[in-house]
């Protein structure tokens, strides 16, 4: 009764059938295609305002970049930024210093370096043979003396000296095998010292011979010259 009152009063007002087409979603969703096009034209208006706001950050972050590059290198800390200026100065000055004397250092490095490497190249083949030989030698002793292990020699005594008191008989006793291997190291250390000598006395003989020999084939020489 009341719809129809209504319809009576303004027969311009939409019937449920107009108002909800078939084919619309509002029939299904309380809206007709008014309202589809009111929310495509807020997607829109979202994806216009998303992209101008992209646009504004990218020109912020290349200005950001462009102010970096400008101001120059950045401070090592971030509580640089709040330093009094003389204390900054005094930093500044600090840091300057050791990078001076790093160089220096590293300067100083190289020199030596080079004249190392000089010297090596310098360094006569007898005396690299000579280096080689050494290092071979001490090599091979030190593997012998690892591989076999130390022992103490025969004349050692078997009680140790500080264990004994003086007034012990052993004690003299240990005395006197310890003269005894003092007195026959140093004969072996003489001997040995005397057949050294002979060597040399030997080889300084032969060198006196050889040049002897040299300056009698010179006189030899100069003689049968005509």
């Amino acid at each position: 009764k009341l719809l129809a009152t209504l319809e009576k009063q303004n027969p311009q007002l939409p019937t449920p059938q107009s108002a909800y087409p078939l084919d619309s979603p509002g029939m299904y969703f309380g809206g007709g295609s008014d309202r589809q096009q009111s929310i495509e034209q807020v997607r829109t208006k979202q994806k216009r305002l998303e992209e101008e706001q992209r646009k504004v950050r990218r020109k912020r972050a290349k200005q950001r970049i462009t102010d970096k590059e400008k101001a120059g290198p950045r401070s090592r800390s971030f509580y640089d930024r709040f330093m009094h200026p003389y204390q900054r100065e005094l930093e500044e000055e600090r840091r300057q210093l050791l990078a001076d004397e790093r160089a220096k250092e590293e300067a100083e490095m190289a020199k030596e370096r080079e004249r190392l490497e000089r010297l090596e190249q310098d360094v006569p083949e007898e005396v690299l043979e000579w280096r080689r030989r050494r290092e071979q030698d001490r090599d091979s002793n030190s593997s012998t003396a690892s591989s076999s292990p130390t022992r103490p020699p025969r004349h050692a005594p078997s009680l140790a000296m500080g264990s004994v008191k003086k007034s012990d008989p052993r004690w003299l006793q240990q005395a006197q095998e310890l003269r005894e291997a003092a007195a026959v190291a140093a004969a072996a250390s003489d001997s040995e010292e005397e057949e050294d000598s002979d060597v040399v006395d030997e080889e300084t003989d032969l060198d006196e011979y050889r040049e002897l020999q040299r300056w009698q084939q010179q006189q030899v020489a100069r003689e049968a010259r005509p």
